[in-house]
């Protein structure tokens, strides 16, 4: 799936909410993942096998690690993926 079929999914379920996103496009919306704004004709696929990275660690990870509790030093970078953000 691209990114802009996940805008088209997030803005039909955001309309139920939202009137104001009535007469908005998907085309108007951006996807945002750790620091960088994700184009529309890319789809998943292509940053996980690219194994594309943002600021702070991978962008999509989806392997399985042990939950070890260490403290956090934001100079180290981590294999943890945060969500992304729709934005307006």
């Amino acid at each position: 799936n691209s990114i802009y079929q996940l805008l088209q999914r997030c803005l039909e379920v955001l309309r139920r909410e939202f009137s104001e996103l009535k007469t908005v496009m998907a085309d108007q919306l951006m996807y945002v993942k750790e620091d960088l704004i994700l184009p529309h004709h890319y789809t998943f696929y292509d940053f996980i096998v690219t194994k594309a990275r943002g600021k702070s660690g991978p962008l999509f990870t989806f392997d399985v690690h042990d939950d070890i509790r260490m403290v956090h030093d934001a100079s180290v970078e981590t294999e943890e993926s945060h969500a992304g953000k729709v934005l307006l």
